[in-house]
């Protein structure tokens, strides 16, 4: 694996580089969210997934 990339609800948030992320609950609305990392290879294959779903409450 090359990197990570981390989306929310299908938007793209950021890279790694470092493979720690924060995450501002405030910046979205109160529900269920989904949370994803993807790991890529040196070319940008996908060659893991994992994802989650939060709820939040503002």
């Amino acid at each position: 694996m090359s990197w990570v990339s981390l989306l929310i609800d299908g938007n793209y948030i950021a890279s790694s580089p470092p493979l720690a992320f924060g995450y501002n609950s405030t910046t979205v609305a109160d529900g269920g969210h989904t949370i994803m990392s993807q790991g890529k290879s040196v070319n940008g294959n996908v060659v893991g997934i994992s994802a989650i779903t939060v709820t939040v409450s503002n």
